[in-house]
């Protein structure tokens, strides 16, 4: 048998390279994944996005579920009552002096002792238990429990909705200051280049030497306002990070992709005043949590009239205990026990009065609720159709401003105008830019206000889930 020994280095080379390139490919595969997360928080985030992440990130919002489930877990308690009970109890005592008697015994037969209490003695009971009926007030309890707990879920509903629109509303902030933000730094540049232009007349002797010195003002404006347009961004920006539930540290970039498909406006957007008003009194969540709250008030006032209502249980009880001449070692007992408050003083009176006081405050609230939603819906309203047409104005003044740019350069290029006309026509330009931006931004807000105003923020129009 031979052996090659001159292969085998070279093998055990090829050998180790492949495990290192394997190792290395792995390796950045791990690395590729860790950097996944990160990733994917840079992503810009769509207005769903956003909403997504502050549903379940808001602290408030949080707060609120949790009353929910508190709400539904008191119900259950309540609800408790009606269920078997099984309990145990056990003590032990230790008397002195023991307490016993001696009996005497027939003919050849010594006496007894009989022990009446032991020194140390003991009793253990089991006993299983079950509220047959009180005669309608656990029901009303757990009624009222419920209602309860719809309550909190009215408030969650709501405190849902509010999110959702702050949010939005907060997206469109951000976008809006980011916009005027880069249209400062457009116009800072554009009053510079005017600057440029104008000294360059001035060396020909075309414009005054007080055109420069307007430029130069015109660029100092410009980037204070652009540093103001800085800071109202981060101000936005920090807003929206707030009701997100994110903190500083976070990437936050926004994609307007699908922005106008997600807050356009519906076919109900184009009610009139009349059925806007009727469509929100039957819509929105504070109506229904009136009405609840109604409903508690009568549930409250069914539970202060049955107070004195019996109640009645069923028991059985086990027990073990020590052997005395007077009881034996175990024992059976089985109750049924039947509890009737016949009188309770100025308690039952008090309760009903409460109740009933109870129900009017939420009939009250009822009237002002629908009230003060009509004044919202009319607000809304307005401030819509408003906002339309503001719209659709400032697409044509940003059309004329344009226009009267373009002729105030040619004639100031051409000698044929001072250096304030253009100034005008510029700071018009600027002005319409501003005024289109706004206008573009402010429709979109308008049209998430009637929304809400309307009760359609509920149906989670703004959840990737469809």
């Amino acid at each position: 048998m031979s052996f090659s020994w001159s292969s085998r280095p070279a093998s055990i080379y090829r050998g180790v390279r492949q495990i290192q390139k394997r190792s290395f490919l792995l390796t950045g595969f791990l690395i590729l994944l860790s950097a996944l997360p990160a990733l994917s928080a840079d992503m810009p985030r769509t207005l769903k996005e956003c909403v997504a992440i502050g549903l379940q990130r808001n602290p408030n919002l949080l707060r609120q579920e949790s009353r929910v489930q508190q709400a539904r877990a008191r119900v259950v308690e309540t609800r408790s009552a009606e269920d078997f009970r099984l309990s145990t109890n056990a003590n032990y005592w230790i008397t002195t002096p023991e307490t016993s008697f001696t009996l005497p015994g027939a003919p050849g037969v010594p006496p007894q002792r009989a022990v009446i209490t032991p020194n140390t003695s003991y009793v253990a009971n089991l006993t299983l238990s079950r509220l047959l009926t009180t005669f309608g007030q656990l029901e009303n309890q757990v009624a009222l429990s419920s209602l309860q707990a719809d309550t909190e879920q009215m408030n969650f509903v709501a405190a849902r909705r509010d999110l959702v629109q702050a949010i939005a509303s907060g997206f469109l902030q951000v976008l809006k200051a980011e916009r005027l933000r880069y249209l400062a730094s457009e116009t800072v540049k554009s009053w510079e280049e005017h600057r440029r232009q104008a000294e360059s007349l001035y060396r020909n002797g075309v414009v005054p030497r007080y055109d420069i010195l307007r430029a130069d003002l015109e660029v100092s404006r410009a980037r204070d306002q652009t540093t103001a347009a800085g800071k109202k961004t981060d101000l936005a920006r920090a807003s929206l990070r707030s009701l997100m539930g994110i903190s500083g540290e976070e990437t936050l970039r926004l994609d307007e992709r699908d922005l106008e498909k997600t807050v356009e406006p519906d076919p109900v957007l184009s009610l009139d005043l009349p059925g806007a008003r009727e469509t929100a009194l039957g819509q929105r969540v504070e109506m229904q949590l009136m009405d609840i709250l109604v409903r508690q008030g009568e549930a409250a006032l069914r539970i202060a009239k049955g107070s004195t209502n019996p109640s009645l249980a069923l028991g059985t009880t086990y027990s073990r205990k020590t052997t005395t001449l007077l009881a034996q070692d175990w024992q059976w007992q089985t109750a049924l026990a039947l509890n009737w408050p016949l009188f309770t003083g100025r308690e039952k009176g008090a309760r009903m009065r409460q109740a009933e006081e109870a129900i009017r405050q939420a009939r009250l609230g009822r009237e002002d609720t629908a009230s003060k939603l009509s004044l919202e819906v009319e607000n809304a309203f307005l401030s819509f159709r408003e906002a339309e047409e503001r719209k659709g104005t400032a697409v044509i003044q940003m059309d004329q401003a344009r226009e009267g740019l373009r002729i105030a350069q040619l004639r100031y290029k051409e000698g044929l105008s001072p250096g304030v006309e253009l100034i005008d026509a510029r700071t018009a330009f600027t002005s319409a830019q501003v005024n289109l931006e706004n206008s573009r931004y402010d429709y979109l807000e308008s049209v998430l206000n009637l929304k809400k105003a309307l009760g359609y923020l509920e149906e989670g129009r703004f959840s990737e889930k469809k």
